[in-house]
């Protein structure tokens, strides 16, 4: 079964490596990214947005991608919070900045290290177009 097709709570490690040793590329089901910074919130409602006003799939944080492939696991640090801290801020962020509301599934998968994975599913939207919103505009994707 293809990662995305998965129940976002039946992910492990295992499936993230086999999409590094298959050199698994990105597409329009599935997106990598290898840190989660303080500037990536425009980023995480950009994919969502589009995942949803698309077919849905599979956004996964802490995997690096080299010209388009899966290449490295690195994971993001939680920065001293809670993952429950972590999971409930990502949800008020797409929830405060996407119209109509979107319900997506978050999930993590902890690393050795006290890092983790986190899996971002997006649902194909019943209710589209979506948009991203901020102060002035309207951003459909």
């Amino acid at each position: 079964m293809v990662i995305y097709e998965k129940n976002i709570t039946d992910i492990e490690l295992e499936d993230i490596n086999n999409l590094i040793t298959e050199k698994q590329i990105e597409n329009k089901y599935l997106e990598f990214k290898s840190q989660m910074t303080d500037g990536e919130n425009d980023n995480i409602l950009k994919t969502v947005c589009g995942f949803a006003n698309a077919d849905g799939r599979l956004f996964i944080y802490g995997l690096k991608e080299q010209n388009g492939e899966a290449s490295e696991i690195t994971g993001v640090s939680l920065d001293g919070k809670s993952w429950d801290d972590k999971k409930r801020q990502i949800q008020d962020i797409i929830a405060g900045n996407i119209e109509p509301r979107l319900n997506v599934e978050i999930n993590i998968i902890y690393l050795d290290n006290a890092d983790v994975i986190i899996l971002i599913k997006v649902p194909k939207s019943w209710n589209p177009p979506h948009c991203v919103k901020n102060k002035k505009n309207r951003i459909f994707l």
